[in-house]
């Protein structure tokens, strides 16, 4: 057999080399040529999958090692002809880790308890569903929008309009990239709809860049100075734009489901279903590791306490495009350098508290967060 693969996904020799010969790729430089004689296509989205790139190929496994299924052609996928896969979901908990580390960042800078704040979920899928129990396990208010649930879904009792959910505190958005059918999400954030943010809003889209017009956010975000803006993905990525980088409270590369747990999920769900496919042994079982002790550093405010916390275990300024950029000429090549050679994180849950050091009210959040509390 033999497999084509995206070099940069994780621990992907590991996994695959037992099964043949493992080509391993430059996701963006795969090509047809590549394809002719191998059986199986390991991707990440930074490879576009059509029926051009598979045209007289005998590739009949395409497995997708991330969420989100806009880097596929529809007639890839509705075609029957390869079987297609991806790891929907293995990293939600990964960026449901970003969305809180970005809410603390802000809170951290306004001095302000995010804990009050009010949260408005775009998208109720893996990702959004998942914040939405999260919020609801902590104590706060929020609302989702998602045209395609309806009442029978657990948190259907926090459905509201997309306009409501834009007037919230914290506006997050979740979907998957789609341009048609009947709420196509392509530019769905465009000028009406920024209109209706509140003047000292938090913006975060850690989905596809595509969902908000990024030419109007970079021309929004400069006449209201006081919404924070934290976005890790982009239109025309890698080529993303500089303007709007600038203008953001906070601009990371594409990374916010980049945790060493989630990238695992993708390959291993990957490869069961590739296993399963071809018939081949068990999986490989991966052992967990211990969890790594996170001391607690009391501050004077409880507040104080839990954002050091959680920016212990991810330090979101960390991954700060404008604080890695400086003089760098290729800031496509240097955006794409950063998630290949991204040191994937570890998940909140990877963290013990000791309990008796916390007040009742941060342990409550930290156990929502899947902090470990020992």
């Amino acid at each position: 057999m033999k497999i084509v693969a995206d070099k940069d996904i994780f621990r992907v020799g590991e996994f695959f080399a037992p099964h043949g010969e493992l080509l391993l790729l430059p996701g963006r430089d795969i090509t047809r040529e590549h394809l002719v004689d191998a059986d199986a296509l390991l991707v990440r989205t930074v490879t576009r999958i059509t029926p051009e790139l598979l045209h007289n190929t005998r590739i009949r496994f395409v497995g997708s090692a991330t969420s989100g299924i806009d880097h596929v052609s529809p007639d890839i996928q509705a075609s029957g002809a390869v079987h297609f896969f991806n790891a929907a979901g293995c990293n939600a908990q990964a960026v449901v880790d970003y969305v809180f580390s970005a809410v603390a960042f802000v809170s951290s800078a306004r001095g302000k308890d995010w804990r009050s704040w009010r949260v408005g979920i775009i998208g109720a899928g893996n990702v959004g569903s998942r914040l939405g129990k999260t919020l609801e396990a902590i104590g706060m208010d929020f609302q989702i929008y998602d045209p395609f649930l309806d009442s029978t879904h657990p948190l259907s009792p926090q459905f509201a309009s997309l306009e409501e959910v834009m007037a919230l505190d914290v506006v997050t958005i979740h979907t998957p990239l789609t341009r048609y059918g009947p709420f196509p999400t392509w530019h769905m954030l465009d000028e009406a709809m920024l209109s209706g943010l509140k003047d000292d809003a938090i913006l975060i889209n850690a989905a596809r860049g595509e969902v908000i017009d990024n030419g109007l956010l970079a021309a929004f975000l400069a006449v209201h100075p006081d919404i924070d803006a934290v976005l890790d993905v982009w239109e025309n990525e890698p080529d993303i734009s500089q303007e709007l980088l600038h203008s953001t409270f906070m601009g990371t590369p594409h990374i916010a489901g980049y945790s060493m747990r989630g990238k695992l999920n993708g390959t291993r769900w990957v490869y069961e279903d590739f296993c399963d496919y071809f018939g081949l042994a068990s999986p490989t079982q991966v052992p967990e590791r211990a969890a790594d002790l996170l001391q607690v550093e009391k501050k004077e405010d409880e507040l104080e306490t839990l954002n050091a916390l959680i920016l212990s275990a991810y330090p979101l300024s960390r991954d700060s495009l404008v604080n890695s950029q400086n003089n760098q000429g290729n800031k496509g090549q240097h955006f794409d350098n950063l998630r290949n050679n991204y040191p994937f994180r570890k998940e909140f849950g990877d963290y013990a508290v000791r309990q008796d050091a916390l007040s009742d009210q941060i342990a409550r959040a930290l156990n929502a967060l899947k902090f470990q509390l020992v």
